[in-house]
């Protein structure tokens, strides 16, 4: 929980043949007295290596985390109840290692960009 924020909880995280299935809770203070507080959902990916071809770093394997690879729309926490109750199916592109993708999801108030509350589901090693 963070300042005059909510709670965001990732309930579930299921992989598919095509897409990640997320099941999420979000419930914003009801102290707080903006009325534009959205959820907002990331997929991410862990573990993505780039071979450098060229440059200082010519020859070298990185390792990239965290690589936003989709990002919701803005979900409108619901004023009178103070929350949310998602399912959302994001699709997979083929690219993707759907081992190493992770979900994260905050409140985020739509006029000044302030965050809230988040949490994270990280990728199972």
């Amino acid at each position: 929980k963070l300042k005059n924020g909510g709670i965001v909880s990732i309930k579930s995280m299921n992989h598919a043949a095509s897409f990640v299935r997320v099941e999420l809770v979000a419930s914003a203070d009801p102290s707080n007295t903006s009325s534009t507080m959205n959820l907002v959902v990331v997929l991410f990916e862990n573990g993505v290596t780039t071979a450098i071809r060229r440059g200082e770093n010519s020859g070298r394997t990185l390792r990239n985390d965290h690589i936003v690879r989709w990002t919701s729309q803005p979900l409108p926490l619901d004023r009178k109840t103070g929350g949310t109750q998602s399912k959302i199916e994001i699709p997979i592109n083929p690219g993707w290692h759907p081992q190493h993708l992770g979900v994260a999801a905050f409140i985020q108030d739509s006029r000044t960009l302030e965050i809230f509350a988040a949490a994270v589901r990280n990728p199972e090693r």
